[in-house]
């Protein structure tokens, strides 16, 4: 009988406790994925200062995605070398370990393209700006290229 009402009392807690736990784990694994974005970006920029090239971040929403260049203009760009695989740099949200993000804006000056110097800064006239899900702003600073996310 003891037995039975220890199995009654675990099954409770398991309704409880198991949906909780895998909020919490889906929280937490939407806030990684999208600081691997964030950290694509300060690749970007630091990959422009240490090969002293242009970089492109191209942000394609519809597709619900971003892929990154380098080269000095736009006939030489080709895409870098991925830090997530072996492969060219495109990223597709909505996949693997993407699979919880939506590309929901890209903005840089009205361009959904971000174009940074040999020289690290951003060629921007105001702070350009990414966002993902509807509620995650990930803030690229005019000027100084710094990436943040609010």
């Amino acid at each position: 009988m003891e037995i039975l009402t220890v199995m009654v009392i675990l099954g409770v807690m398991a309704v409880y406790i198991l949906p909780a736990m895998y909020s919490t784990y889906s929280s937490v694994s939407t806030s990684s994925a999208v600081n691997q974005v964030v950290r694509d970006l300060k690749y970007a920029h630091e990959y422009a200062l240490a090969k002293r090239d242009t970089v492109w971040v191209e942000f394609d929403v519809p597709g619900n995605g971003y892929a990154i260049y380098g080269g000095d203009t736009v006939p030489e760009k080709a895409l870098l070398e991925s830090l997530h695989d072996n492969g060219d740099f495109i990223v597709q949200l909505g996949t693997g370990v993407f699979s919880k993000l939506q590309l929901t804006s890209a903005s840089f000056d009205g361009s959904p393209n971000l174009v940074i110097d040999k020289f690290g800064l951003p060629i921007l006239t105001s702070d350009g700006t990414v966002v993902i899900n509807g509620t995650y702003t990930i803030q690229v600073a005019a000027g100084i290229g710094t990436v943040t996310l609010q």
